[in-house]
């Protein structure tokens, strides 16, 4: 309840919960396979609408498309990448998504 009552006026960042959940969940939190490329295709479409719905899009803009496209793309994702090669895309997003909450 603290967390309601202190942050209740700031704006919730969306973009930034979901990094932070792609980023922390792992196959092994799901009851399957299928149920985890599920909810990360989820993730990253929400992604996908809230950073590159513009019909003109910014390079930046560009670049996050890209990059959600290699998230989203699960044999390259969960098979392919180490660990810390997910964490460094989806670092590159989260600066992004940064440049753009300043602007």
């Amino acid at each position: 309840m603290q967390f309601a009552s202190t942050k209740m006026y700031e704006r919730i960042d969306i973009p930034q919960i979901s990094l932070g959940l792609l980023n922390g969940m792992v196959k092994s939190d799901f009851p399957n396979e299928k149920s985890h490329a599920q909810w990360k295709k989820r993730q990253v479409n929400i992604l996908e609408e809230l950073l590159c719905s513009a019909n003109n899009r910014t390079t930046e803009q560009q670049t996050i498309g890209s990059l959600l496209t290699k998230v989203k793309n699960s044999k390259e994702w969960d098979i392919i990448k180490a660990p810390s090669e997910c964490a460094e895309v989806l670092l590159v997003i989260r600066e992004l998504v940064l440049v753009f909450s300043s602007a």
